[in-house]
């Protein structure tokens, strides 16, 4: 008790009058709309559905879940579609709900995001997508649960802050560039500023503002054919939010089930390091995948290898992400009437 009660108490010194974080996702490959606006549409595919769950820090008795769904949908030319799109530009329209919640009053952000992009060939198998994202914000808590320095469950004699709910709009953009010779033969290079708006994230409306820090992610993936079942998949992030830093980098081994290569299973792992003003190692992750056909699912786990490993007892936190892909049947260029 007197340890939740000293956590509690340290979190309303702090998280009141400091920057929030965004969410960390340690499969941000699988979460395109956190990893960058411009990958909005990049996918082979016509409409994807995706979905992503973490939880962490089993140990303390609080509930830390992030959760979001999504979807993003191509519009292309009829007469010239075909499944992966390279050989036209294209426009794509996205959309997410996220809930993000941490600690025992339920702090939260909860948002609801629109996403828009542009797909520009710019040579032989070369995709340039430049996105933004617009974002509407309610970020709150419950102070039901408080407990302050007086030992009780009020704030007599420790007014600290005023207001328990935060609304606000947002915006982010980034680009990507996509090199693709064939379903198996890919890769991306990209950058996104997140938070152009730097909000204000503090509840106490008489204190100095607490603008959220623009963030900064940096990334390459790839996924490439090596035998004739077997691809290799390889993802690495930077990503800075002052003073906040951090890099994730991941492998996998893709190995196909079927000729047609519509089933396939993922094995992986995956390192995080951490800089808050030194850097170290924070956590280390196993994860497998399955594709069938349409549908992917995946499962990691993180390990926590970092001094904060008290608050998950070693282990960490499970990820899930799903995916469910709807590609239309390519078409046949479409040609004038004779009689025109």
């Amino acid at each position: 008790m007197f340890r939740k009660a000293f956590y509690i108490v340290l979190f309303c010194a702090t998280a009141f009058n400091m920057s929030a974080q965004d969410v960390h996702y340690s499969q941000y490959f699988n979460s395109p709309f956190n990893l960058n606006p411009g990958l909005t549409g990049v996918f082979d595919g016509n409409i994807r559905l995706h979905g992503n769950y973490r939880f962490q820090w089993n140990r303390v008795d609080a509930d830390y879940t992030t959760i979001n769904v999504g979807g993003d949908m191509k519009f292309v030319n009829n007469c010239r579609m075909s499944l992966d799109s390279r050989d036209e530009n294209y426009f794509s329209l996205g959309a997410r709900i996220q809930n993000d919640r941490a600690g025992d009053l339920a702090l939260q952000t909860t948002s609801f995001d629109i996403l828009g992009s542009y797909s520009l060939g710019i040579g032989q198998n070369v995709l340039l997508t430049p996105g933004i994202s617009l974002g509407y914000y309610n970020r709150g808590l419950d102070l039901a649960e408080a407990i302050y320095p007086n030992g009780g469950l009020n704030n007599a004699g420790f007014d600290i802050f005023n207001n328990d709910g935060l609304n606000y709009f947002d915006l982010s953009g980034g680009v990507n560039l996509r090199y693709q010779t064939s379903y198996r033969k890919h890769l991306d290079f990209g950058a996104a500023l997140f938070h152009w708006l730097t909000p204000n994230q503090n509840f106490d409306t008489t204190g100095p503002d607490a603008d959220l820090a623009r963030k900064l992610n940096l990334y390459a993936m790839a996924n490439w054919q090596i035998a004739s079942r077997v691809d290799l998949i390889l993802n690495g992030l930077f990503s800075t939010a002052n003073p906040y830093q951090e890099i994730v980098l991941n492998g996998q081994g893709r190995i196909y089930l079927d000729d047609a290569a519509s089933k396939s299973l993922f094995l992986g792992a995956g390192l995080r390091l951490a800089d808050a003003g030194e850097t170290s190692l924070d956590a280390f992750y196993p994860m497998i995948a399955i594709q069938m056909n349409n549908f992917y699912g995946s499962f990691s786990y993180d390990i926590n290898i970092s001094e904060f490993d008290w608050a998950t007892n070693g282990r960490g936190g499970p990820e899930v992400a799903l995916r469910y892909i709807i590609a239309k049947p390519r078409k046949t260029p479409c040609r004038p009437c004779p009689i025109y």
